[in-house]
């Protein structure tokens, strides 16, 4: 099954996220069996975006990792990369 992520960034401080986020989702079920389709990151409105279609093709526990900001550095102290890691139950 398809489905979509809808997202609402904001910074540490609260404040809206600056346009140009462009978030993305990887998922995977095993090391071996990742997700083929996980998407697009759209921008619904300012710090809101909806992500997807994400397919996951087979049942059990994904692990799915949102990623914003993925171009910019992780070695930068005020980077804006960051990403939100979970797992996700397919029945």
């Amino acid at each position: 099954t398809a489905v979509s992520f809808d997202v609402e960034l904001a910074t540490k401080s609260g404040e809206a996220v600056p346009p140009g986020a462009a978030p993305y989702a990887e998922a995977f079920l095993t090391p071996i069996h990742i997700a083929q389709d996980t998407g697009t990151g759209t921008e619904m409105a300012p710090g809101r975006y909806r992500i997807g279609p994400v397919s996951f093709d087979a049942s059990g526990m994904w692990t799915v990792t949102l990623h914003v900001f993925g171009a910019c550095s992780d070695n930068v102290p005020q980077s804006p990369h960051a990403h939100l890691t979970w797992l996700l139950q397919v029945p």
